[in-house]
């Protein structure tokens, strides 16, 4: 296991596809701020709720495991809930 073409080879890259929807999620939350009067301090909490189902969708078309998509929503909702501080 240490060839690193076999690592390659085993490697799923479908199993990160949801980390790429952290943008939408930043501006899906910067709509619920603007249309929907989301309190400011309740946006990260909203990324992070909208990485967890946007990963969960995903794995479910993917057929990867829950674990995994909640884990990997969980990092991606922190991914735009940070781009909403940094840019503040």
């Amino acid at each position: 296991m240490n060839d690193p073409m076999t690592q390659l080879q085993l490697f799923n890259l479908t199993q990160y596809a949801g980390i790429a929807g952290a943008p939408a999620i930043e501006q899906a939350v910067q709509y619920l701020k603007e249309q929907w009067k989301l309190p400011v301090k309740l946006a990260p909490v909203a990324a992070l709720v909208l990485g967890v189902l946007l990963n969960v969708a995903i794995a479910a078309y993917v057929g990867n495991s829950l674990q995994d998509a909640v884990l990997i929503g969980l990092m991606t909702g922190a991914a735009a809930s940070s781009w909403y501080i940094v840019s503040k």
